[in-house]
């Protein structure tokens, strides 16, 4: 009998301002092209810190984790600045990889790595086309945009048709400042579903706390 295992995110959340522009364009590139998801109230916008697989017997642990190294953070600043299309279908708004934010990142994968005992999340499985370099980063850290590759980004959207990768990055960029700032002062966990969306949170660790 297999074991119960669950696909979980550790996320930052935009400020209202940033999120609702981020639903904007999501929503703007959702009538124009055909996407996987639109950013909504059961995709919300969000920021990956560190996502895993976990075997559910894991999951106290997951939790204490967190809730101890949150309250060893201070808040953290986070600039927006720049829209890139990934993999030819997804459309990121890229953040700052500033050190408090690596920091962040670093720290979050130091605990929740070995808790997910090597299970791979199911969206990260079935990536294809992956270097050599980049199918041992997720064999080893359950992600391909993790340690020195971290990659803080908030997905606006993913599109069906690579060959609109283009003309979709070139609607978003005309419609929006590409730098926006706000400031965190918590982690949340979160669900993982399909296209490594956020469809609902399950624990917020503020930032200073016991």
């Amino acid at each position: 009998m297999l074991e119960q295992a669950t696909a979980l995110n550790i996320v930052l959340l935009p400020d209202e301002q940033t999120s609702n522009l981020t639903r904007v364009l999501s929503r703007q590139l959702a009538t124009r092209f055909n996407t996987e998801f639109r950013l909504d109230e059961e995709h919300l916008p969000h920021i990956t810190v560190y996502q895993g697989y976990y075997p559910d017997r894991n999951l106290p642990q997951l939790k204490n984790g967190l809730l101890a190294f949150a309250a060893q953070q201070r808040f953290i600043e986070v600039s927006m600045r720049g829209f890139q299309i990934w993999g030819n279908t997804i459309v990121f708004w890229n953040c700052d990889r500033t050190p408090h934010l690596q920091t962040l990142h670093d720290g979050t994968l130091v605990i929740a790595n070995p808790l997910r005992e090597g299970l791979v999340p199911p969206n990260a499985a079935i990536l294809t086309g992956l270097s050599n370099e980049d199918k041992d980063n997720l064999a080893k850290t359950g992600g391909v945009l993790n340690g020195p590759k971290y990659h803080p980004h908030v997905t606006i959207s993913k599109l069906k048709d690579p060959n609109h990768g283009l003309n979709a990055l070139g609607v978003i960029e005309g419609m929006s400042p590409q730098t926006m700032s706000f400031t965190a002062d918590r982690l949340y966990l979160s669900t993982l579903s399909d296209h490594g969306t956020v469809s609902a949170i399950i624990e917020e660790f503020k930032f200073g706390e016991v």
